[in-house]
């Protein structure tokens, strides 16, 4: 639904989206990497599995060598033994190899997982959303124009809670005095009639005025006559 004034929005409510199209692309990017390194992942893992029973055939084959040549001097070439434990020694290196693979795959993976949070953040930023509940009282920029960023895109306005300020005199009112006074605002409306908040003074400005002033402020819960905020 197109965002236009007068309508009522909640804090974190969609208002709009940048074109998003070359950030989406870039997290699908990392998402296919990171498949990818976990795939790598996994056959390091498989290449560990094989070189660790590698591993076990050719000791095998090499202690069973030695075993005969004790029976049988001679039985099997000398050649053959030093082939056999040369495999051995590269099947456990080929273990050590595989390993780190492994772990250079994973921290590929994790290196595309952060990858993708990056993106992930970086498509939220081109999200508009409403910081605050309120009303939608102003849009500057419509549907496909170019926006540069810091540009305002729309005006918010929260009514439902008001600040009311107003000035006292230094000389007839002590500050200590004033702070959490209870309060009565009243509103005169067109034909008469008038509405009343009561509320407190919740700030007493320390700085005084040229002309003996100081500000003090309360806040008001507005409310709706008829479907219309009393308080603008």
């Amino acid at each position: 639904t197109r965002v236009k004034e007068g309508v009522r929005v909640t804090k974190d409510t969609l208002l709009g989206k940048l074109d998003d199209r070359d950030a989406l692309a870039r997290k699908e990017a990392a998402e296919l990497d990171r498949d990818v390194a976990l795939g790598e992942g996994k056959k390091a893992g498989l290449a560990i599995a094989a070189a660790i029973k590698t591993v076990a055939v050719a000791n095998e084959e090499y202690e069973n060598s030695l075993k005969v040549n004790e029976a049988a001097p001679g039985a099997i070439a000398q050649t053959t033994i030093t082939r056999q434990r040369l495999t051995r020694e590269r099947s456990k290196i080929e273990v050590s190899v595989a390993e780190q693979d492994k772990l250079n795959a994973e921290k590929t993976a994790d290196l595309r997982a952060a990858q993708i949070r990056v993106a992930s953040l970086n498509l939220e930023h081109h999200l508009i959303k409403s910081p605050i509940d309120g009303e939608v009282v102003s849009v500057y920029r419509q549907v496909g124009e170019w926006v540069s960023p810091g540009d305002p895109l729309l005006r918010v306005v929260n009514l439902e809670t008001l600040r009311v300020e107003g000035f006292l005199r230094i000389n007839d009112y002590r500050r200590q005095d004033i702070f959490g006074q209870a309060v009565m605002v009243e509103i005169q409306m067109p034909g008469g009639q008038e509405e009343s908040f009561e509320s407190t003074i919740s700030y007493v400005s320390p700085l005084v005025q040229a002309s003996g002033d100081y500000r003090v402020v309360c806040e008001v819960k507005n409310k709706r006559v008829d479907g219309f905020w009393v308080m603008l």
